[in-house]
């Protein structure tokens, strides 16, 4: 077979333009994952704040609670606060606020129904002390954690 050097011209563009496709469209199905701090935080934070008309101040640390139990959930906890952006439950539950240390749990009591979401305010926590803060879906008051609905982490 005799090939001109016009047919290997042609075929050597052909082979770069489909190379070139595969690789654009591996980038853009999987696109790059920064290391850098993203502004996402600081957006997630305003929504809710505007969702719950409540200001959390700039200076408080605070966590993002990441919805664990597949209902697209989130929150925010600082240490006086919980904001949730979650569904209402079903009648006869209720959602309930904990923070963990070294394994153990600790409630820090039910989340009240507010405009916007749920909300339970507290006194100051030692930041120090909490490594975890969860929200739970819960039948009855006790001591036991029913099921993990957002959780986040102070470290």
């Amino acid at each position: 077979m005799n090939y001109s050097k016009k047919d290997i011209i042609i075929g050597f563009i052909i082979i770069a333009v489909v190379v070139s496709g595969a690789f654009l469209y591996r980038k853009l199905k999987n696109p790059k994952i920064s290391l850098a701090p993203t502004p996402t935080s600081i957006s997630f934070q305003k929504d809710l704040e505007d969702s719950f008309k409540y200001d959390i101040p700039d200076d408080v640390d605070s966590i993002e609670l990441k919805d664990v139990s597949n209902k697209n959930g989130r929150g925010i906890a600082t240490k006086n606060e919980v904001l949730a952006d979650i569904e209402d439950p079903i009648k006869g539950y209720f959602y309930q606020a904990w923070t963990e240390k070294s394994g153990n749990f600790v409630s820090l009591g039910k989340l009240q129904k507010v405009k916007g979401g749920w909300l339970l305010e507290y006194s100051n926590l030692k930041l120090d002390d909490v490594e975890k803060i969860v929200i739970s879906l819960e039948k009855d008051y006790d001591a036991k954690i029913e099921k993990k609905i957002l959780e986040g982490s102070f470290k």
